[in-house]
């Protein structure tokens, strides 16, 4: 009689809280009930946490290889890096890979942290994951395969062939609500393969990236996405070997409507002298498939001093919207600057925008007029407060040239997003509206705050996948804002 009440107080606590009633906490660490990650996993039960205490004298892990098939598992670095603080701090735990080659052989995984299709909630969180490394140069610090609702928090991931790899099917909604925030990821790749390994390099359903610092790919590109959908929200992405950004094509995905890109208010800059790709983002497909969707640029900092275009749109379907973004040289004076470059079958009139301003050397009349695009007044420039520390808010006040008119954005970007026919049959009820809450910026009045008001995105998806609302996180005291 106790067993049984028992048992269904636990599962009131589940149908209440969402969590395990019976859930533990399995400490790793010396001197702790386990040694080793892999040992702690082979014991946990879904819904556990693992908490992964510090080694004395910064020692790291090594050799860690972890191929996880429980759902809703917790990998807590304890005692590790506050979500309030990013740049200039690192995670107190930390976690190698040297010595494993992660070749996806047998019951070996191609990351340190791999999470598999039966993997679904698990989260990362405060780690340092650094030395993954294999044969074909894509071991990764986490590889997402095919796993739903996988979060990677307060992460500084470095020193791998890939930092975070991803892939799923949008057909069967794999790899879809993929979280990486408040993470530091830098200087990933493989010399010996240049060029095919990036900072990250995802795939599947929905990605959302949030509040990250993505910067010196080694040999690729920062962010590298063949995902159906992505976010990219108050990101600083800087100093890649090639393009910053990558967004191209899948084959079973992107072709499908509603493959859409949003980057809202980050700062992207390009180095000042670099031999690789001069692209800042590229938007199409480089495999051969149609990308069929839109490309939402709004209320960011892009920085590049070369005549390669600020977005290299190259695939039939594709469409790119600029809105209320800064775009400048770096002080560079360059001339012959492009902002929307078009080949491989994309057409001109799929490039819209409004309320941009850019250098002068962004001198297509028809381009400018296009994208609403008005020119900084020659010999002024945009001085930002401390670039070389990624402080990229306009030093003092905002020259009058730089600021524009409040207005409601156009109605393609304000409109309800009805409830999908999959949500209404199974019961569940979806917010009308996928929303970005631009009110915190804290700007002052230049261009890249002038809104004020609260974005809407008309961003609909069909009745096969059922993509949940970015789960945004708040602006906190003390974050770094970038842009």
């Amino acid at each position: 009689m106790k067993k049984g009440l028992l048992t269904l107080i636990g599962l009131g606590l589940l149908a209440i809280t969402g969590r395990n009633a019976y859930a533990t906490t399995l400490e790793v660490g010396e001197g702790r009930a386990f040694a080793r990650i892999e040992a702690a996993y082979d014991a946990a039960k879904p819904e556990d946490s693992i908490h992964i205490y510090p080694l004395p004298n910064g020692r790291a892990y090594e050799g860690v290889a972890l191929s996880v098939s429980k759902p809703n598992l917790s990998f807590l670095g304890w005692e590790g890096v506050k979500r309030e603080s990013v740049r200039g701090s690192k995670p107190a735990t930390r976690i190698s890979g040297r010595g494993v080659n992660y070749t996806g052989a047998g019951r070996t995984p191609r990351a340190v942290f791999q999470f598999n299709l039966s993997a679904t909630g698990c989260k990362v969180e405060s780690l340092e994951i650094f030395g993954a490394h294999n044969d074909s140069h894509n071991g990764a610090a986490i590889r997402i395969n095919e796993a739903n609702d996988t979060t990677i928090l307060t992460c500084d991931l470095h020193n791998n062939d890939m930092g975070i790899m991803s892939g799923g099917d949008v057909a069967h909604s794999t790899g879809a609500n993929q979280q990486v925030l408040y993470c530091h990821i830098h200087h990933n790749g493989d010399a010996t393969d240049p060029g095919y390994n990036h900072n990250l390099y995802m795939g599947g359903t929905s990605v959302t990236v949030l509040h990250c610092e993505i910067d010196h790919a080694t040999t690729g590109h920062n962010f590298k996405s063949r995902a159906h959908f992505n976010w990219i929200g108050h990101c600083y992405i800087h100093d890649s070997a090639n393009r910053e950004v990558d967004l191209v094509d899948d084959k079973g995905s992107t072709p499908r409507e509603q493959s859409h890109s949003v980057i809202v208010e980050c700062v992207i800059v390009k180095a000042m002298e670099m031999a690789g790709n001069h692209t800042v983002i590229h938007w199409g497909q480089d495999a051969g498939s149609d990308h069929n969707g839109t490309l939402h640029l709004c209320h960011n900092t892009l920085i590049t001093p070369y005549q390669s275009p600020v977005v290299d749109m190259d695939a039939p379907s594709a469409k790119v919207d600029m809105m209320y973004n800064l775009i400048t040289d770096g002080g560079r004076f360059q001339n012959g600057q492009v902002l929307v470059q078009v080949s491989g079958g994309a057409k001109r009139e799929n490039v819209s925008g409004y309320a941009n301003v850019a250098a002068r050397g962004f001198a297509d009349k028809a381009q400018c007029a296009q994208t609403q695009t008005d020119l900084i007044p020659q010999r002024e420039t945009v001085r930002f407060a401390n670039p070389t520390a990624g402080d990229y808010r306009i030093d003092g006040a905002s020259p009058a040239w730089l600021k524009v008119p409040s207005r409601a954005l156009p109605a393609h970007l304000s409109q309800p997003n009805p409830q999908s026919e999959k949500a209404k049959k199974s019961g569940r009820t979806e917010d009308p509206t996928r929303t970005y809450d631009a009110t915190n910026s804290r700007r002052g009045d230049s261009l890249i705050g002038a809104l004020g008001m609260r974005i809407l995105f008309d961003l609909r998806f069909g009745d096969n996948v059922v993509i949940e609302p970015p789960r945004f996180l708040e602006v906190r005291e003390g974050m770094p804002l970038y842009s």
